[in-house]
């Protein structure tokens, strides 16, 4: 069985909250272009080592380092000392420890974790051995099949054969069956039909009813969601650290819980993160006590008006099997210690669904990435650096986005909400163009008219990407009708005014 850690941070107060991931097991190595959050649990180990230059902590204990799979599909290194784990670590010589606590307040038997690895070792070695044979045999078997079916056709013809030469119907009916020469094809006027669809495409961008020969209508009219009855609740997407009480000024840095993936649990009151950041955090209940989460951490469900938590937002474009990568990261409240980022970025398995909108929408532009090979479809495949200032100049990698497909939603077709933000904001009336990239592949042809919650594509790993996610990417405009991305730069919003997370 998987064994698997959460990412403690420091076991003292202290304002970090995301800790770096090292490509090995020592500071000497590169710093993955990622952090990792305090509280992310889910971590699986895949392996365990001693620091590459024996750097010891302050008590003479050298450190180990955890190889881990991220719940982004991403595998790199972190430090024991902000690492938690629990569970059968048996395997890496820890035995079985019984609750969550810091691994540097353990002590490691390496020769239990040696002996294990031996075992683990020798499994696999019985396993190729066995595999091996079953795939011999496999051989043999297919190949007396194909033995079997050239004795079976050479028998066959040969009954055919001589039926023929003993019915001249059978002969006229062999003859029917020898190719024919190709007949020229005839060509169809489609002029009348494109202009048609032409027609329907722009009639559903403004929101008129159409209905084409041969096609379901057009769903139109102004989408109503409908107002949820039951009080906000948040929906945990990441393991997260629940932290201690608000003193009206600053949320508390001490950790007093963790709150397991998918736990469903009030939301009491909302707070602007520390120091004026763009981060809330939510106060909910959680094991009899009140405790704060980081918004981005969690769905909303439910009705939570009252505390500034729209309800009638887009749900996700993927499904509930997602997680929460990061989220935009530009002026006025960037973080220079990490990367620009104009999107979210939101985690599944490659070939997850990924769905437009519920009101449905028009396809304004699809791209297919001429260097995402479906063998090889990331930079990383190519030899290339997540980043390199190169991709985001090389339409060959769709400028870093990959495969990715842009969906227009006319205004008719937005949350109440989201409206009333536009109009607020420079843009009355105006209608969203949202970009999904990085996709595996699309499901869906440029000016295609969509119903609600229709396949767009499938969840990948194209571009400039080094795990399966979506970048979801927004952009306002006073038109429904897309002209060019880059026209639209000045219209970026983040995605929160139009999705749930």
């Amino acid at each position: 069985m998987p064994a698997y850690a959460t990412c403690l941070g420091f076991a003292y107060d202290s304002p970090t909250v995301d800790f770096p991931v090292r490509m090995g097991p020592g500071t000497t190595f590169d710093t993955a272009p990622y952090k990792i959050a305090k509280g992310t649990g889910n971590l699986e180990v895949l392996e365990v080592q001693p620091d590459s230059q024996n750097t010891a902590s302050d008590m003479g204990r050298v450190y180990n380092w955890f190889k881990l799979k991220f719940p982004n599909g991403q595998i790199g290194w972190m430090r024991g000392h902000v690492i938690g784990i629990s569970g059968d670590f048996s395997a890496f010589g820890y035995g079985t420890v019984p609750a969550l606590v810091h691994e540097y307040t353990l002590t490691r038997n390496l020769v239990t974790a040696t002996a294990a690895a031996a075992e683990a070792t020798a499994a696999a070695a019985t396993a190729n051995v066995a595999a091996g044979e079953a795939i011999a045999a496999a051989g043999e078997a297919v190949a007396a099949a194909g033995e079997a079916i050239a004795a079976a056709s050479e028998a066959t013809a040969a009954a055919a054969q001589a039926t023929a030469a003993a019915n001249p119907m059978a002969q006229a009916a062999a003859a029917a069956q020898q190719p024919q020469a190709a007949q020229p094809e005839k060509k169809t006027d489609n002029s009348a039909k494109e202009a048609e669809k032409q027609a329907a495409v722009q009639a559903a961008a403004s929101g008129q009813q159409v209905a084409a020969s041969g096609t379901a209508p057009v769903l139109t009219g102004t989408w109503q969601p409908i107002r949820p009855a039951h009080p906000a609740k948040a929906k945990i997407k990441v393991s997260s650290a629940a932290k201690g009480r608000n003193d009206g000024t600053t949320v508390g840095t001490t950790v007093l819980t963790t709150i397991p993936r998918d736990t469903v649990v009030p939301v009491i009151g909302v707070k602007q993160e520390n120091q004026g950041q763009k981060l809330r955090w939510l106060q909910v209940s959680f094991g009899g006590q009140n405790v704060w989460v980081r918004e981005d951490f969690t769905t909303i469900e439910g009705d939570g008006e009252t505390h500034g938590l729209q309800w009638d937002l887009y749900p996700a474009p993927m499904g509930d099997k997602r997680w929460w990568i990061r989220g935009v990261n530009r002026d006025p409240n960037k973080d220079t210690t990490i990367w620009d980022h104009s999107g979210w970025d939101l985690g599944a398995a490659v070939g997850e669904p990924v769905l437009c909108g519920p009101a449905g929408g028009v396809v304004a532009k699809v791209f297919d990435c001429p260097k995402c090979t479906p063998d090889k479809p990331s930079v990383t495949d190519h030899g290339l650096n997540v980043g390199d200032p190169s991709l985001f100049t090389d339409e060959g990698w769709g400028y870093g986005y990959g495969n990715y497909v842009i969906i227009t939603y006319s205004n008719d077709k937005l949350p109440p909400s989201t409206k009333n933000f536009l109009a607020a904001n420079g843009f009355p009336g105006g209608a969203f163009h949202v970009m999904y990239a990085h996709l595996q592949r699309r499901t869906v042809e440029a000016g295609q008219i969509l119903t609600p919650n229709q396949q767009i594509g499938a969840n990948g790993n194209s571009g400039n990407s080094e795990g399966p996610h979506v970048h979801l990417e927004c952009r306002a405009d006073f038109s429904d009708k897309f002209t060019r991305w880059g026209a639209i730069e000045k219209g970026f919003f983040d995605p929160v005014v139009l999705f749930q997370r």
